[in-house]
């Protein structure tokens, strides 16, 4: 029983470090700023020099934090290539504390010191943080083709 319940407890950990969630604001010009032929993204932890248009924020939950982590950047290059962005600034890494989760079990055969049959004896906790990320999707003025114009609906 006590080795269950250490799996769970460490497949919930793998699960939560594995997890993330991602929203996207877009400017009110997004449809006209956005390119479809982006081929490479650059990710920036500092602002942009040269002048942008700002596309939208993308806002990334991330039960890790790991920013510094290759598979994660690379999800990162793909949601702002996909979006139509020649790149994209970190501009805010916030880790917020999630509440403490207590595992335990219930009285058993197995489980003695649990007199009653209702009883739940504690067996561990589980804690982790979040990391939310605010990076700024953006194209460089420089680069800009003619401006296309909105989609008529």
């Amino acid at each position: 029983m006590k080795n269950t319940l250490f799996l769970i407890a460490a497949l919930l950990l793998i699960f939560l470090n594995s997890c993330y969630s991602i929203e996207f604001i877009p400017e009110p010009d997004y449809a006209n700023l956005r390119r479809a032929d982006v081929s490479t993204v650059e990710l920036r932890t500092t602002a942009p020099t040269r002048p942008v248009h700002r596309l939208g924020y993308l806002m990334v939950r991330d039960f890790s934090g790991n920013v510094d982590d290759p598979g994660f950047q690379s999800m990162l290059q793909s949601e702002i290539m996909n979006r139509g962005a020649e790149g994209g600034w970190i501009a805010e890494k916030n880790m917020h504390s999630r509440p403490t989760m207590t595992t335990g079990s219930r009285a058993s055969s197995q489980n003695p010191n649990a007199s009653a049959q209702n009883q739940v004896m504690e067996t561990g906790t589980v804690s982790s943080d979040i990391g939310i990320l605010k990076i700024l999707l953006f194209n460089y003025k420089d680069s800009e083709r003619q401006k296309r114009p909105a989609p008529q609906n």
